[in-house]
């Protein structure tokens, strides 16, 4: 009688392309005057923006699309990330369009991509240069329907944006793509060039995997899952309890919002071992600050943004550290930020992206006949496929700059300042 299978395999990550790193291993030179290089931000929705309950009350709805309409599975509840209200407003602020393109891209399927960027982007959603759901993947229709490991090859919007396509437009592999964009180009009359780029591009995604194509242009956040959704929904009651009644019986809110801070210098790194492992980059174990009740992702995002406006290389600037904070001269407009300092060299270890030795290989599990399913973190599509995670070592881990409390509150702190600039409210906009 034959062995029985190992229920486990292993499935190489997608590695970089050469020229890619090579660019990414250029300095970045900051400028006074950010419209000089319009950057693109790529947007994930479930785990990023917003969390979508495991089951759903919600009735589906007719989906129009490719000629047909047909019915949709019921949609899943959502409920957004705190400060959604701020991020939007600063999103399509005049100024902050003036030179920024922002688009969704996710793996979740037509309809509930639909219902999540309602929800998150309410009347700005047409103002999107772009959304993208799970069709733009490239995946067989087995694929499409499974839990399957996916990853956002960037260079599909720098070469499709400019000319206003999308991957199902144009149906063929990824060696084909060139070569069909440069017909649909001639034929339109539209030149073909690439408005972005790995200089210009961010993707804001709690998937490390999504990423591995061109990691340096990879902004990794926190999962917004259910536990962090309890944790704000406990912050709300909080403050509601603590409301003293009027004469009137409403109640007065006398809490004070967290005080603006300086923003502060960046302390050196040093890794938290009390930081646990857990899949799509969750945090479930990480208490948020007394002074922030409310998760803070998308305030420390708007940060990040407020200083990769100026940047001239946006892979070079995350691969030297960028996400830890400007020390110095680094961050003054003209001064570049160079690997070769000796402050990025300390620094080189500990950017974004947790790198090959955390996701070079993928383990699956399966009963060993074919029955096998991979986890794709938050994004995905519901299945009753078997699956496991692709584990990320606790050392990787522990590098991401979001697990750095000094490092959050300086990019929070300068989201803030950048909220107010624009005359911006820091709305938390959490409900129950």
């Amino acid at each position: 009688m034959s062995p029985r299978p190992s229920p486990h395999r292993l499935v190489e990550s997608p590695k970089p392309d050469p020229a890619y790193i090579a660019l990414a291993e250029q300095s970045s030179i900051p400028s006074c005057n950010p419209a000089t290089s319009r950057k693109l931000l790529v947007l994930d929705l479930n785990g990023t923006l917003l969390f979508r309950a495991a089951r759903s009350h919600r009735r589906g709805h007719t989906y129009h699309g490719e000629g047909s309409a047909f019915a949709a599975p019921r949609l899943r509840t959502v409920y957004p990330r705190p400060y959604i209200p701020a991020f939007r407003a600063y999103l399509f602020a005049p100024e902050t369009r003036a030179w920024l393109d922002t688009m969704v891209w996710s793996s979740a399927q037509p309809h509930s991509v639909e219902d999540m960027v309602s929800r998150a982007f309410a009347d700005h959603a047409n103002e999107l240069v772009a959304v993208w759901d799970r069709k733009s993947l490239g995946l067989t229709q087995e694929q499409y329907h499974k839990k399957t490991m996916t990853t956002k090859d960037l260079s599909k919007p720098w070469k499709l944006l400019p000319l206003g396509l999308n991957p199902t437009q144009i149906e063929a592999s990824t060696s084909d793509l060139s070569r069909k964009v440069t017909d649909v180009a001639m034929d339109t009359g539209t030149p073909n060039s690439i408005a972005h780029s790995a200089l210009t591009t961010l993707l804001l995604d709690d998937s490390p995997h999504k990423a591995a194509l061109q990691p340096h242009n990879h902004v990794c956040i926190p999962e917004y899952d259910s536990t962090r959704r309890h944790s704000d929904l406990a912050s709300l009651a909080s403050k509601s309890s603590d409301r003293p009644a009027t004469k009137k019986g409403k109640k007065k809110d006398t809490q004070k919002e967290p005080q603006e801070m300086a923003v502060p210098p960046l302390r050196p790194y040093t890794s938290d071992p009390s930081v646990s492992e857990a899949p799509g980059m969750a945090l479930a174990d990480t208490p948020q600050s007394a002074e922030e009740p409310f998760d803070v992702t998308l305030l420390a995002v708007v940060g990040i943004l407020d200083e990769v406006k100026h940047q001239s290389n946006v892979a070079a600037w995350i691969r030297a550290g960028g996400l830890w904070g400007s020390e110095g001269d680094a961050g003054r407009p003209g001064t570049p930020l160079d690997l070769s300092k000796k402050e990025g060299k300390k620094r080189r270890a500990k950017e974004n992206y947790p790198g090959d030795e955390a996701l070079g290989n993928l383990e699956i599990s399966g009963d060993g006949a074919g029955n096998e399913g991979l986890s794709v973190g938050s994004d995905a599509c519901t299945t009753s496929e078997p699956a496991v995670t692709a584990t990320v070592s606790e050392e990787s881990l522990s590098s991401i700059w979001f697990n750095d409390p000094t490092t959050v509150s300086y990019w929070v702190a300068r989201g803030r300042k950048a909220l107010r600039e624009l005359g911006i409210e820091a709305d938390h906009g959490v409900i129950a």
